[in-house]
């Protein structure tokens, strides 16, 4: 996609089924954020090194974008400002920063906060800290998940698993355009937005769709946040590691999940999908650094813009309240979240929360992969 379509995020206020699917297969205006620090639990872990993500009970409320006297940000709670002075917090920004309209999403969202650190600060001993505040239900870090592999079978003959599954009978059933209906958000790497088995299954923001034709093009690109969610000329849908509305994907997994869950099939060409012709929304939340940092900030951007599924081909062994609240609250607006159950015997998230159907594998003999994570947390085993 050009760089004619970059976008920044619109100011706050500015005007201007049924399918289940089995696999799983501040503002920047220059485009690609700067690669976040980075350190890891003694577990191997990853996390944002400099950034304590917040979340207060459901009766305090959280001021938006407030300064202090003196000048440094703050919340709008005294005792928790004292403690941003002393942790040496510089930046407090919304959690989310577009405008959810769905409410109970907003709620959720009302509540969340990241807080920067300065430079040689340590995030762990901030988060502990903070945690033993009175008005917060956590303090937490901003986890960095990890892809899991997906296979690219471009031919229907080498897709042993669709007929493993039963699609071919489920098709003789319901197939596009009775699927059409459908929208499965991939949150990944982003879409290859020009490749021809993606290109006509992916989902439209209709009211940025400005001429109507259902296809991204110049003519869509207004810089007018037409839908008032917050994002400007999300047409197709957002990167949220770059800040922009190009979720064309850099680092290659994303197109790969896809494939597997909409590729535009019987259409003479490649290979087939269980979706046949399912809308796919297109949500990058990993940079082009490959550090997947906005996987839960982009849950509550595809509840809010009509995914009925979300994907989720990745995660990591670390429960969070914070990321269990945002599953929740997807979750009690009608969409289901389907995650990669992870690789070996470690509980992994979001596969492993509350209100996730959670699967793992088999190979092509419908043997159990030796990779195949077990335990009750998996909604879909392998037999």
């Amino acid at each position: 996609m050009s760089s004619s379509f970059h976008r920044t995020v619109a100011p706050a206020g500015s005007t201007p089924v049924l399918l289940v699917v089995w696999l799983v297969a501040g503002v920047c205006i220059s485009g690609a954020l700067a690669q976040l620090p980075e350190a890891q639990l003694p577990d191997g872990t990853s996390y944002v090194a400099n950034r304590v993500v917040v979340m207060t009970g459901p009766e305090t409320a959280l001021l938006a974008n407030e300064f202090a006297p003196d000048g440094l940000p703050a919340t709008g709670i005294v005792s928790l400002d004292q403690l941003c002075r002393q942790l040496g917090v510089v930046r407090v920004d919304p959690f989310y920063p577009g405008n959810l309209r769905r409410p109970k999403l907003a709620g959720l969202a009302s509540r969340l906060r990241i807080l920067t650190l300065e430079s040689g600060r340590n995030a762990r001993e901030a988060a502990r800290v903070l945690a033993a505040d009175p008005h917060l239900a956590s303090a937490e870090l901003q986890t960095l998940p990890n892809l899991f592999y997906t296979p690219n079978d471009p031919n229907y003959g080498d897709q042993w698993y669709l007929p493993q599954i039963q699609a071919p009978e489920a098709w003789d059933f319901i197939r596009s355009p009775q699927t059409r209906h459908s929208v499965v958000a991939i949150i990944d790497t982003g879409l290859n937005l020009e490749h021809a088995e993606i290109q006509d299954n992916l989902w439209i923001n209709e009211p940025e769709d400005l001429n109507s034709n259902r296809r991204l093009d110049p003519e869509d690109i207004n810089g007018i946040d037409d839908d008032d969610n917050g994002f400007i000329d999300d047409v197709v849908g957002w990167d949220f590691a770059g800040d922009d509305n190009d979720p064309q994907e850099v680092h290659p997994h994303g197109t790969g999940v896809a494939a597997c869950v909409s590729a535009v099939t019987d259409n003479g060409t490649m290979g087939a999908a269980i979706g046949f012709g399912v809308q796919l929304m297109a949500v990058k939340a990993i940079s082009d650094h490959g550090q997947l940092v906005e996987g839960y900030l982009s849950m509550l951007y595809a509840a809010d813009n009509g995914a009925q599924i979300i994907n989720c081909s990745w995660g990591i062994p670390l429960f969070q309240e914070y990321e269990q609240a945002i599953v929740d609250a997807v979750w009690a607006e009608d969409v289901i979240i389907v995650a990669a159950g992870g690789e070996g015997a470690a509980l992994t998230y979001p596969a492993a929360h509350e209100h996730v159907v959670a699967v793992s594998a088999t190979n092509q003999f419908d043997q159990v992969t030796p990779f195949s994570p077990y335990g009750e947390y998996i909604d879909i085993p392998p037999e």
